[in-house]
C-alpha cells in the first residue's frame, strides 16, 4: 500500500479500514499473501496496527527528509 489519505471529515467513520480491506481483498484475489507499507506518523502506525499490521523491523530514512525514519509494517493475509 502506498500513500493512503482519508479526508478529515471521513476519519473515525470506518473509511480507512474499508480502503485497507478492499486492498487486502484485491491482493488475495491476485494470489498475494501479505501487504507491506511504511509509516512515519504515530497515528498512522496505530491505525494500521488496528487493521492487523505489525512492525516488521524495517527502518529507512524518509527520502526527502532523512532525519525522519520510516517504520516498515506488514500484514499477513
Amino acid at each position: 500500500m502506498f500513500s493512503m489519505w482519508v479526508d478529515g471529515a471521513e476519519r473515525c467513520r470506518g473509511t480507512g479500514r474499508e480502503l485497507v480491506e478492499a486492498v487486502a481483498a484485491w491482493v488475495v484475489a491476485s494470489g498475494g499473501t501479505h501487504l507491506s507499507l511504511w509509516v512515519t506518523q504515530t497515528g498512522a502506525r496505530i491505525f494500521y496496527e488496528r487493521c492487523g499490521f505489525v512492525d516488521d523491523g524495517r527502518r529507512e530514512p524518509l527520502a526527502h527528509s532523512p532525519d525522519i525514519i520510516e517504520i516498515g509494517m506488514t500484514r499477513e493475509l
